[in-house]
């Protein structure tokens, strides 16, 4: 456990923020999507996964998240084929679909994960908002070099209280300037 205590430490500290945040997305009509790392149609491992050798097991307590954070039925689940969401086709042409222009970003996706995911969409001409305290990478290091590199142009950071004001703001007015 030793090697994964900062990620379990940052897991907890995030934990709290992450319904906060679902649920005022939800309340407001925002689209939820997920994009999950680990394994596809809950028996296969992803192919990131397959890739690394990585067989998790993801049953008992410190293979469950809080089931605050699960999906709604009707919310769509993207499996990762890389450290990008944008790895998965379907997730692709889902934002092409919808013409989605800015994403909320939150959620254990892991340093490589935030960078790639951000990135990519910024060259897709998606703006990303991270939440600072929604976001969990591998390691306390990882996490300050992540959001130290990545805030400027169209990746920015804010904190959960800021996106909840936001989003508080996005009910009365038809847009709002981040």
């Amino acid at each position: 456990m030793r090697e994964f205590e900062e990620y379990v430490e940052l897991v907890n500290q995030m934990t709290p923020n992450i319904p906060l945040m679902l649920n005022a997305c939800r309340e407001i009509g925002i689209p939820v999507i997920y994009s999950c790392l680990g394994i596809k149609g809950r028996e296969k491992l992803s192919p990131l996964l397959e890739a690394f050798g990585w067989e998790w097991n993801l049953q008992g307590p410190l293979g469950k998240f809080d089931s605050k954070w699960e999906p709604m039925d009707e919310e769509p689940v993207f499996v990762r084929g890389g450290w990008s969401a944008l790895t998965n086709i379907e997730f692709v042409g889902l934002l092409d679909n919808t013409k989605i222009a800015n994403v909320l970003v939150m959620g254990t996706l892991l340093e490589y994960g935030i960078r790639q995911t951000t990135v990519e969409l910024g060259d897709k001409g998606i703006s990303s908002l991270i939440i600072s305290d929604g976001t969990a990478a591998l390691t306390r290091f990882s996490q300050d070099f992540t959001s130290d590199s990545i805030a400027h142009g169209l990746i920015k950071l804010r904190s959960t209280g800021e996106i909840l004001d936001i989003l508080d703001r996005c009910k009365r007015e038809s847009s709002v300037l981040v």
